[in-house]
């Protein structure tokens, strides 16, 4: 039989290397780390959206093409009322970070232009500073 201490130490051993596999990934998830340093941009007509959890997603059809086009994370959309603007048919202009594999259609936008209102994502004056999701305690404007 194992003595009681060394049975509390490999839990919480176990504990720490399970908790360490779901901190990594969820680092890689966040943030631009698997999309290019690069700057990029594409105009075209919204196909498709989705406005959900974790990540909204819009279908945008470029030059015959179909883009997919992550936004960050629902709460920073959800703060900037993009979701209540936008609707499918509308010609927008993503800027953002490209996946490396060109051969993708894919980016995750940091801003997105929509008639002459730019939506950021990533508004360095964010209320609740660095990287935390803004919360709104006002309706979205109609």
């Amino acid at each position: 039989m194992y003595p009681r201490t060394g049975l509390i130490s490999f839990r919480l051993m176990a504990a720490g290397c399970v908790a360490a596999l779901f901190v990594g990934s969820a680092v890689a998830h966040h943030g631009f780390v698997s999309y290019s340093e690069e700057e990029h941009a594409v105009t075209g007509t919204v196909l498709d959206m989705y406005f959900g959890f974790p990540h909204p997603h819009l279908l945008v059809e470029v030059e015959g093409e179909r883009w997919d086009v992550w936004l960050a994370a629902f709460g920073r959309v959800r703060y900037s009322c993009f979701h209540e603007a936008l609707a499918e048919g509308d010609v927008i202009t993503a800027t953002g970070h490209r996946v490396p594999d060109t051969s993708r259609l894919e980016m995750k936008a940091k801003t997105v232009l929509l008639g002459d209102e730019l939506y950021n994502f990533y508004p360095p004056w964010n209320p609740r500073g660095g990287n935390a999701n803004p919360t709104r305690t006002e309706p979205c404007p109609t």
